[in-house]
């Protein structure tokens, strides 16, 4: 366990090239002789996921193309794209939040820290103007009439600090030393660069209500360029709500039930 101990200490002097909140906190982060610990057991028990090409259940299903927008995140150096697949009941709308939600809004929730909320772009990787037509919500004309207009899956919410995004893109020096040294590393190696890469995250996430409420919602749709129909549409959102119904993860959905 010493050597987990120093392994990590050692990760603090990785020179990089820009300094995100996130990127500080990996940098700064001391993980404790549990947390490595666990974090070696998630490495040893780690078996690689094969995505079948070509799925299809005729007549009905067949997978369309999805285009990869998760393609120049940090994120998925390691995990899948999409990358979530425990939550058996969630999961479905949870990959589909991926195309216009960054992975860092639900799961970079530093204690004490303002964070703003923009659009912002991982291919360009530049911010974004708001506007309506970037809510998958139809903008409403004058006459009450949908407009529906195509997104841009690479174009997503993402958390800033100071003006600066959060995120880390693959192209950035910190992704591509984190790759090659992880191609080489022991096991032990590896638990210590996983737990501090993790350190600053939540694995939960947010729950849906964070931005599906009125209240006092995460993110400020207005500011973020959604009209008023398209932030009353999103802040009362009926799945979230049947969502919030249950309190175990044993307990039955009734489809029924999301009709009430």
């Amino acid at each position: 366990m010493k050597q987990l101990i120093i392994i990590a200490l050692g990760f603090i002097c990785f020179q990089v090239n820009a300094e995100s909140l996130y990127l500080q906190q990996i940098k700064t982060s001391l993980p404790d002789a549990e947390m490595l610990e666990k974090s070696l057991e998630l490495i040893k028990d780690h078996k690689e996921i094969k995505i079948l090409a070509d799925l299809e259940v005729p007549p009905f299903h067949k997978r369309g193309a999805v285009e990869d927008s998760l393609t120049n995140s940090f994120c998925t150096v390691c995990h899948l794209s999409p990358p979530h697949s425990k939550n058996l009941r969630a999961r479905t709308f949870l990959n589909m939040h991926t195309q216009y939600i960054a992975c860092e809004t639900c799961h970079f929730q530093p204690e004490n820290t303002e964070l703003s909320y923009q659009w912002l772009d991982y291919t360009l990787q530049k911010t974004v103007e708001p506007k309506a037509t970037l809510f998958r919500q139809p903008v409403i004309d004058g006459e009450g009439n949908p407009q529906p207009h195509k997104t841009n899956t690479f174009q997503k919410i993402a958390p800033f600090y100071q003006g600066e995004t959060v995120a880390i893109f693959q192209s950035h020096g910190f992704a591509k030393q984190t790759q090659k040294d992880w191609k080489a590393a022991t096991d032990q190696q590896k638990a210590s660069y996983r737990a501090k890469i993790h350190a600053p995250l939540t694995t939960d996430g947010r729950e849906c209500q964070a931005c599906h409420q009125k209240q006092q919602p995460l993110l400020n749709l207005s500011a973020l360029g959604a009209t008023p129909q398209q932030i009353r549409k999103i802040q009362t959102h009926i799945v979230p709500q049947f969502f919030k119904r249950y309190d175990s993860d044993d307990q039955k959905i009734k489809i029924n039930r999301l009709l009430k």
